[in-house]
């Protein structure tokens, strides 16, 4: 799921996963005296112009940015971004790219430096919610209007009431499978099991020769509590509370969780045993998928697409085979009519280390505006974080899973990134994979994520 080293290691090389992107962290000592950002204000929508003038003439600004595709200057939104923000302001843009491993450490030396030679910053959840006003601005009165964007994009990159960052787009995972090996299987094609149970429980029909029931690296690196939160997130229980200090796996839920991962993985073998721990990507599973070698996985928006076109090949870097079998529905649930997720968004915040604020809360603005957007979404590349996007007639005409992404984002969605992330991540691989081979139970694995994940917790907070 990812092709990864630990954070410090060299993969300069490797391609990105945004999953990986989404949920690493690095807990690193943070300065405590760090200067007060000066705060300005603006009634004008997010991502529209101002009402006078805007003249930055002279200003080069500096973005720093995750490599890996999507969120560069070669993505045809953020180009076109690039293109009428420097028209209409004389301002000029440059990016950095960044190995997503080094991300945290370099955002650590910014605050550590106080570096005010970088403008904008790339932001996810882990990255917002592990230096928050640190080094990102509060955008939080600088930026109007929010309610253009889907709420769920506007909660991940927002802190205690504090906006940090505009987001760019509203990936999140939902469920793909191939209509005729569900139809082969018994299923309706059109209107495929609602409830893991279900699914699992036509695993032996769904498999064929090499053809496996589902290609999902549930024990990747770095990515087993995104899984988890999945099936989490289909309970009325959110995996870590509110204030972020409680892991809630203890209870009634938390054990139907590790008993539904139980039951996928190793009672009837739903899960594909061999990607299981693969460190490639969503782009790997998409690549299986497209060439027929399995019957559903659990993948975003961008892969969907991929698999539904015949001629080019996309992230997945192969033509599809299947591409006019291609189903797609929200998330099982462990009880019927539920469902969840774990979202993908991604978005650009200041620094608050910045000399030029004003030029770089305008820039992000431009890049968050309806024609960047639109021209992101019209491409495919990623859904847009706007509704007026997302509802856009030309839009809807070909981007049908948009319709999908609305219901599956009226569940549960997060994927909780906190600053202790790199050790709860630990506790989480070690015992799953436990509990794979089978070195213990569900309920016994519940009990030693409960202990050693609150213990990684406490230990955070105390400082210790």
């Amino acid at each position: 799921m990812n092709r990864f080293e630990e954070p410090g290691a060299d993969a300069g090389s490797r391609a990105v996963s945004r999953r990986r992107l989404l949920q690493i962290g690095v807990s690193v000592p943070l300065a405590s005296w760090l200067l007060e950002a000066c705060s300005s204000s603006s009634s004008q929508p997010s991502g529209s112009a101002p009402n006078g003038p805007e003249n930055f003439k002279g200003v080069t600004l500096q973005v720093v940015t995750r490599d890996g595709g999507g969120m560069d200057n070669t993505a045809p939104g953020i180009k076109a971004a690039i293109d009428s923000w420097s028209k209409r302001t004389g301002g000029n843009v440059q990016f950095t790219l960044l190995g997503f491993t080094d991300v945290p450490i370099k955002y650590a030396g910014y605050v550590a430096s106080q570096d005010s030679s970088v403008d904008i910053l790339y932001a996810a959840d882990p990255f917002v919610g592990q230096f928050q006003d640190k080094l990102y601005l509060d955008l939080t009165h600088q930026v109007g209007n929010t309610s253009v964007f889907l709420p769920g994009t506007i909660q991940a990159l927002t802190r205690d009431g504090h906006l940090y960052a505009l987001p760019i787009h509203s990936e999140m995972e939902f469920f793909i499978y191939n209509k005729q090996y569900f139809q082969e299987a018994g299923l309706n094609p059109d209107n495929p099991p609602n409830t893991w149970e279900e699914l699992f429980a036509a695993a032996p029909k769904l498999k064929k020769g090499n053809r496996t029931a589902n290609a999902t690296p549930l024990l990747a690196p770095n990515e087993v509590i995104f899984y988890f939160a999945i099936f989490m997130n289909s309970t009325p229980t959110k995996l870590i509370s509110p204030d972020g200090r409680k892991l809630q796996v203890g209870g009634s839920d938390g054990l139907s969780v590790f008993q539904t991962w139980y039951d996928g993985v190793v009672t009837h073998k739903f899960f594909d045993s061999s990607v299981l721990t693969d460190p490639g990507s969503e782009y790997d599973t998409g690549k299986i998928f497209n060439q027929g070698n399995t019957a559903s996985m659990l993948n975003f928006s961008e892969l969907y697409e991929d698999a539904t076109n015949p001629g080019a090949p996309g992230g997945a870097q192969v033509p599809s085979t299947v591409a006019d079998q291609v189903g797609a529905t929200i998330m099982p649930g462990i009880k019927a009519g539920t469902s969840g997720s774990c979202n993908g968004f991604e978005g650009f915040g200041v620094s608050r280390f910045t000399t030029h604020q004003a030029a770089a809360v305008s820039f992000v603005r431009e890049m968050t505006s309806r024609e960047p957007e639109k021209i992101m979404n019209l491409t495919k590349q990623f859904p847009s974080s706007r509704k007026d996007v997302l509802s856009d007639p030309e839009v809807l005409a070909i981007y049908p899973v948009a319709k999908i992404l609305e219901k599956q984002g009226q569940y549960n969605i997060d994927r909780y990134g906190e600053p202790y992330f790199t050790q709860l991540e630990q506790v989480f691989s070690q015992t799953m994979t436990g509990l794979w081979k089978g070195t213990s139970s569900p309920a016994q694995a519940q009990e030693q994520v409960m202990t050693q994940g609150q213990a990684a917790i406490d230990k955070f907070y105390s400082g210790s």
